[in-house]
């Protein structure tokens, strides 16, 4: 008998090919974009502050749980995939898969080493 595989986390994005998603760190694809913190206008997956340090459990790529419509809907539109992620695959990445606090079918994937460690980790300017 096959496992059954859960699929916890979906997102909707632009795809290189019909089996890839885009690699991009933009909202269109599959990356985080970093931000300033002390920018109001800023927007991204993680915010840094004004020497560059990233916080535990402040942010991480983006993602709604199952079904599809706990997806926003302007995500789902023109040439957008949705992609999911097994859990099963999630500690061989070395990703963590962590609830929104304020939203109940939101969650966020981010690194183990920035979600596990206790200590702010600087980021490198890109």
């Amino acid at each position: 008998m096959k496992p059954t595989i859960l699929i916890r986390s979906m997102r909707a994005i632009h795809h290189e090919n019909l089996i890839l998603p885009l690699q991009k760190a933009s909202s269109l694809g599959l990356g985080i974009r970093s931000y300033s913190k002390v920018d109001p206008s800023a927007k991204g997956d993680i915010p840094y502050d004004e020497e560059l340090f990233v916080y535990p459990n402040t942010g991480g790529l983006s993602t709604s749980c199952p079904p599809k419509a706990n997806i926003p809907q302007h995500f789902l539109n023109g040439s957008r995939s949705l992609f999911g992620i097994d859990t099963f695959i999630l500690e061989e990445m070395r990703l963590k898969f962590r609830q929104d606090p304020n939203k109940s079918n939101h969650f966020f994937l981010c690194t183990r080493q920035i979600s596990q460690n206790p200590y702010p980790i600087r980021i490198l300017p890109s």
